[in-house]
């Protein structure tokens, strides 16, 4: 026997969730804030506040353009399911060893009231706990590494590390850091943010030891010289840079646009949202390095850092962000 057409069952009809745009707030914009951020698409300046505004629209056009959707900034059916579909990112690792070897410098910076005396120490410390040595006197001439540069290694199964170790007393520590910026693969950093300007090995109302990447975001306490990158850009090859000091996300525009031909395509960035404390600049360095020689996604570096940094002097849960790596 039939059943009549009255009395067949409707065929269920799925439901399309509703498009969310400018101007909308809550948990749901919230919750695909954050999806943005774990895919690499950064909110530099507002985050995942639940609130769609012109950051996030902006955010949101780029995810789509880069996942072949049409940049419209509305999160709509097909992108909420890309984004629900898309895992966080990672450095280009395959740039950093292409060569079977890794050449990174990590640096600390300057306090005034001597904060970066123990912090030196402690990375020191973890670094041998780690397996890093001296680099010895053949390796560095067959290396063709700087006479006077203090170099440790490392062997991974992935290649050797080399990293440049540059302090406060290092002998033209400003230099030699300039020099890492320009032209090596993974730059890490702790220390100062000076007011969002750049690093810093000397004291604050000395412009000698200033790295100088852009203006300062309030004028009047730092004082500073020429800006670096305009005076000798980065290079065009890829780049991983690790900024720790209170609020050096500034940094990031200034970084590529200060320089020519470098973009998202050739330079990740992580860098504080926030204010950071000293005690915490070594374990958020070796965190760092941890992570990259562990080959770690953009996602997994942020946890760790953030990690570190949860008994900080703010109580937010992000304190570290990354910049660029959707294009890897």
């Amino acid at each position: 026997m039939r059943i009549s057409t009255a009395e067949a069952p409707s065929p269920e009809v799925e439901t399309q969730p509703e498009p969310i745009a400018r101007g909308a707030k809550g948990e749901r914009v919230k919750d695909a804030q954050n999806q943005l951020l774990r895919a690499g698409f950064t909110l530099p300046r507002y985050g995942a506040d639940g609130d769609f505004g012109r950051e996030t629209a902006t955010a949101v056009a780029r995810f789509q353009a880069a996942n072949q959707l049409p940049p419209t900034g509305i999160l709509d059916a097909k992108t909420l399911a890309a984004l629900e579909n898309t895992t966080s990112p990672s450095p280009d690792y395959a740039a950093l060893f292409a060569d079977g070897t890794l050449r990174a410098a990590l640096a600390v910076g300057h306090d005034e009231a001597g904060s970066h005396e123990p912090e030196q120490a402690k990375v020191l410390k973890g670094l041998a706990e780690r397996g890093y040595t001296h680099v010895s006197d053949a390796d560095r001439e067959r290396l063709r590494l700087d006479a006077h540069g203090r170099y440790l290694t490392r062997m991974l199964p992935q290649g050797r590390v080399i990293l440049e170790l540059i302090t406060a007393d290092t002998d033209h520590a400003k230099a030699r850091f300039a020099d890492a910026m320009r032209s090596t693969e993974f730059v890490l950093y702790g220390g100062h943010g000076r007011y969002g300007s750049g690093p810093d090995f000397d004291d604050i109302h000395s412009p000698a030891g200033n790295f100088v990447i852009g203006p300062p975001f309030e004028p009047g306490h730092v004082t500073l010289g020429p800006n670096d990158l305009s005076a000798a850009p980065l290079t065009t090859a890829y780049q991983l840079l690790f900024f720790d000091g209170c609020n050096t996300f500034h940094y990031f525009d200034d970084l590529r646009s200060r320089t020519p031909g470098k973009t998202t395509k050739n330079l990740d960035v992580i860098g504080s949202t926030t204010e950071l404390y000293w005690n915490v600049t070594a374990s958020n360095l070796l965190t760092m390095l941890d992570g990259v020689t562990e080959q770690k996604n953009l996602e997994d570096l942020e946890n760790a850092l953030n990690a570190v940094n949860r008994s900080g002097p703010s109580d937010q849960l992000r304190y570290f962000r990354g910049d660029g790596f959707e294009d890897n």
